[in-house]
């Protein structure tokens, strides 16, 4: 008996933007269990990690994720796209350098709020 596989997806077939949503919130659980660098061979090195990083929620290191707000509700927003990294908010807390960036995150969180 021969079985033969097809893939999920087809060439001529659109991938929908809830399944990309969901596919990136698995991503984001998974970067959060076992670190960004679970992907990596043995003898790859890692990539060096800033709290400044794009792939970061700001909002989360600033104080809180509004995606993380009002879940299964109307105003759910559903899951946030960014990674919550506790050690990344720590280095955010504890980083003395970089107080215009910090600025920034804390201006943008605010009127996120305010919203």
């Amino acid at each position: 008996m021969h079985v033969t596989l097809s893939p999920s997806v087809t060439p001529w077939q659109s991938v929908s933007p809830s399944s990309i949503m969901a596919s990136s919130a698995i991503a984001s659980m998974l970067d959060e269990l076992m670190g960004r660098n679970r992907n990596l061979m043995p003898n790859e090195k890692p990539k060096d990690v800033h709290w400044s990083d794009p792939d970061n929620c700001k909002f989360f290191l600033v104080e809180f994720c509004p995606h993380d707000l009002f879940t299964n509700t109307k105003a759910d927003l559903g899951p946030c796209g960014k990674v919550h990294d506790e050690a990344m908010k720590r280095m955010y807390e504890e980083d003395r350098n970089d107080s215009y960036r910090k600025t920034q995150c804390q201006d943008e969180f605010l009127r996120s709020v305010a919203r």
